[in-house]
């Protein structure tokens, strides 16, 4: 499918995640301290359009006794003046913050990228305590004084394959990311959002649905409710699922609507219909979503922790 360079996507993907180790990616040449902090938010009516703002979306309140805030899963940390460096450790020139030990288990999984000398740090996080980060593997191109970025988020996965069985490019999380427990009910999550800053109104650099489900491509019929074909995957009866437009591609007119969670029906081998009569042919993307009718997203009651697993957060550079 067309879409972006495997260097465009290095270069947004590290943007969107808040990573950065090779030049091109230029998230502070030099060592100083670039504003590279990241946010995951949730949301209970996902945004409605891509314009870096949160047109549309419902985010889970902090008013009510909810306990609900975002989620840092990125920043720098800067190492310590001298001794900062031995074999697997890392040392820091202050104590962690408990935004990364929150992070997978005590920090585990993530990854660490030196903004100072351009080079991500072999291996992963395995933990960090105190001023102390230990890697799974022996740390290089790291001296004193550096400054590092830490993310639940490793180098973005190149693309493969050719036209028309393209696997675009993309980068999956590498830790766990925990929400605070709820004090009051949530309701039914149904989308995350990367964010800027703690609260606010601020930039909005990726969503996606809840749920550890692939976009796959999909053509469409003109009917009463139009006929989706997908020869990689079927979802289920009665599951939801939500569509979007590809690059190069014409979505299907409608006299309905293709907004929001869609339930699925008619389901015979490769085919089935998502509720929406189709005015024309087309073609795009659609995946599955966490849910089955009549609700669609998590349900967040009260005294719960949500959690968002190792592999649960992708974003795909179509």
């Amino acid at each position: 499918m067309p879409g972006l360079s495997d260097t465009q996507l290095y270069n947004l993907l590290a943007d969107i995640g808040g990573t950065g180790n090779i030049p091109a990616w230029n998230l502070g040449s030099g060592g100083t301290a670039s504003s590279s902090s990241r946010w995951l938010a949730l949301f209970t009516t996902a945004p409605t359009g891509n314009s870096g703002t949160l047109t549309g979306a419902t985010e889970v309140p902090t008013t009510g006794g909810t306990n609900y805030s975002r989620v840092q899963f990125a920043g720098q940390l800067q190492v310590a003046s001298s001794g900062g460096v031995s074999g697997s450790a890392i040392t820091l020139s202050a104590t962690a913050p408990a935004w990364v030990t929150a992070l997978g288990t005590s920090g585990s999984g993530l990854s660490v990228f030196d903004v100072t000398s351009g080079y991500p740090v072999p291996g992963t996080v395995s933990s960090i305590s105190g001023t102390t980060v230990t890697m799974s593997t022996s740390v290089s191109h790291v001296s004193n004084s550096d400054y590092l970025q830490f993310s639940i988020f490793p180098i973005a996965q190149a693309s493969s394959g050719s036209e028309p069985a393209v696997t675009p490019g993309y980068v999956a999380s590498n830790a766990s990311v925990t929400f605070p427990q709820s004090s009051a009910n949530w309701g039914y999550v149904t989308s995350w959002g990367v964010m800027d800053a703690s609260s606010g109104s601020t930039y909005l650099r990726a969503w996606d649905w809840i749920g550890n489900y692939k976009w796959y491509p999909f053509v469409c019929t003109q009917a009463s409710p139009g006929v989706f074909t997908n020869y990689d995957y079927s979802p289920a009866s009665n599951s939801y699922i939500v569509v979007t437009a590809k690059e190069g591609s014409t979505m299907p007119t409608t006299s309905g609507s293709w907004v929001g969670p869609l339930v699925v029906t008619n389901i015979s081998s490769s085919t089935f219909s998502a509720g929406v009569n189709t005015t024309s042919t087309g073609d795009g993307l659609f995946r599955e979503i966490i849910g089955t009718s009549p609700n669609a997203g998590q349900n967040i009651p009260i005294n719960s922790t949500f959690s968002l697993a190792s592999g649960n957060i992708t974003i795909v550079g179509f």
